[in-house]
């Protein structure tokens, strides 16, 4: 999408949902390169571009005619890697085989390669629109070098015994002026993933959508979300278990359950609340709501006196919702989970603002707290936030410290390349990170390359995955258990250093 896009109406709205969530990725280069096919792959011989080690049919972005996959003449690269645990984890089921045979009919996997699918797009329009919509700053990099960069730092091991081979896609921003189109655009690249390169996994750092999910496990393809991602429950989960994992992310029912019962540990809820909740209308976030939230309220002997359900992260009636909940009397505010990251959290403190409504407000890492300063919002407004941190880099961005081993490697890699940490970028970094790393260790631990055998791989890891997003690093896997965060801090405005802040040391998230 070019900068003539930014206009007023739903092709700001709509194109600004699409950079909130998809604005990890970024491109440089003319959008036009691509193949006559327009699926954004390209061919990249040798070690393949940014130093990724292959066998010479790396895929990656390529000029125009260029073809998906490499000819048998390519040059060898570098020799695979040995076996062992994943960055930041242990080895929990001793030495591998250097090679862990792949399943029969796996798709996207050979004896030397595993094709993953990353898509791109352009950072700069991105950028630009980000600001229209929001009023703040948005500064972030085109990652390309960077995300070849952790591939190929990846690659010098090995992952299960093979090269990870990227499959690039070119989001085209265009696509994303109204919702019909933004579903063309991602059955675009379902296909690109599923039918024109049948890839083994989905790197799902910044996707936004439900089709995106459904197409991996409709075509049996793993996906690893990380980050900004879509909140599934736990039905949907159960339903496709072998391909969704989520190392920094969790299950809407488990999500709305552990926020609520972490924020009454650590008194939110004073006496007399009268509780509203703001709810974002997608199944899987509404079921969250009544089979999490509610029930939590309810065995806390608390419950919700107003709901408001709103249809569109960006374009959505706030200033109605901050006025029903200002005349129900709501003193404290529960946000549910969202595909839109700090969006709703913004437009909602910034409509009470005007209407001079001040709740507490009940938040959690995946509002990316940090960015309602960047953005900006009212100081008098995030005074009265209350979020569980459970992601150092969308809490406090570019001032957390390194999370885990893991997260440090990602930074030495953002240092090699100089894709430097801002407000915007620092946790799209770290999850694209978290994509590649968290692969390696599960694979690392299975019997066989395949989704089932990734699922045992990642049951095996049990808590010793370091995560480069999680407080501390910590993360809890199982048989049953996808999803990673296993604690989380109480996050509060500092007044006097205009950012959020920790206070509390770190403390379990229990759903139940």
């Amino acid at each position: 999408m070019r900068t003539g896009c930014l206009r007023t109406g739903r092709s700001v709205v709509a194109a600004a949902l699409a950079v909130v969530i998809v604005g990890a990725c970024g491109y440089r280069g003319d959008p036009r390169s691509v193949n006559a096919s327009g699926d954004g792959l390209g061919m990249s011989t040798s070690t393949g571009e940014g130093g990724v080690a292959g066998d010479g049919t790396a895929v990656g972005p390529g000029g125009p005619g260029s073809s998906a996959t490499g000819g048998p003449g390519a040059a060898g690269g570098a020799g695979v890697g040995g076996a062992g645990g994943g960055a930041g984890s242990s080895t929990p089921g001793g030495p591998r085989p250097a090679r862990i045979p792949a399943g029969r009919g796996v798709p996207g996997v050979t004896d030397t390669k595993i094709q993953i699918g990353v898509y791109t797009a352009d950072a700069g329009t991105g950028n630009a629109v980000m600001g229209a919509v929001t009023g703040g700053n948005s500064d972030s990099q085109d990652p390309d070098r960077f995300f070849k960069e952790v591939i190929g730092e990846v690659n010098k091991k090995g992952v299960a015994g093979r090269q990870l081979e990227p499959v690039w896609h070119f989001v085209d921003y265009n696509q994303y002026v109204n919702s019909s189109a933004r579903q063309n655009e991602h059955q675009r690249m379902c296909s690109a993933w599923t039918e024109d390169n049948k890839v083994f996994s989905i790197s799902g750092a910044g996707m936004m959508d439900d089709l995106i999910i459904d197409c991996a496990a409709k075509a049996k393809t793993t996906i690893v979300m990380s980050g900004y991602q879509p909140p599934i429950s736990k039905q949907r989960f159960d339903a496709i278990a072998p391909y969704w994992y989520s190392p920094n992310g969790m299950l809407t029912d488990h999500r709305e359950s552990s926020v609520t019962r972490f924020l009454h540990a650590n008194g939110f809820f004073s006496p007399g609340a009268k509780i509203g909740l703001v709810v974002e209308d997608t199944p899987y976030i509404r079921a969250g709501v009544n089979r999490g939230l509610k029930p939590t309220l309810a065995s806390l002997g608390l419950k919700a006196e107003v709901e408001v359900v709103y249809p569109d992260v960006v374009e959505s009636p706030w200033s109605t919702y901050v006025l029903t909940l200002f005349e129900k009397g709501v003193t404290h505010v529960l946000m549910s989970a969202t595909t839109g990251g700090s969006l709703p959290g913004l437009f909602m403190t910034r409509a009470a603002n005007e209407q001079g409504f001040k709740p507490q407000w009940g938040l959690g890492s995946d509002q990316t707290p940090d960015r309602l300063v960047n953005n900006p919002s009212s100081p008098e407004q995030l005074a009265n936030v209350w979020a569980a941190g459970w992601m150092p880099a969308y809490d406090v961005g570019i001032s957390a410290p390194a999370a885990s081993p893991a997260d440090q490697r990602c930074r030495d890699i953002q240092a090699r390349v100089s894709y430097q940490s801002t407000a915007s970028n620092t946790g799209n970094a770290h999850a694209f990170c978290e994509v590649i790393f968290f692969l390696q260790a599960a694979l690392d631990q299975a019997d066989e390359v395949s989704p089932q055998g990734m699922a045992e791989g990642a049951a095996r890891l049990g808590a010793s995955y370091a995560s480069t997003l999680t407080v501390d690093g910590k993360t809890t896997f199982g048989r049953s258990d996808h999803e990673g965060p296993s604690v989380a801090r109480l996050l509060r405005y500092n007044a006097a250093q205009k950012r959020f802040a920790y206070t509390t040391a770190p403390q379990p998230l229990t759903p139940s």
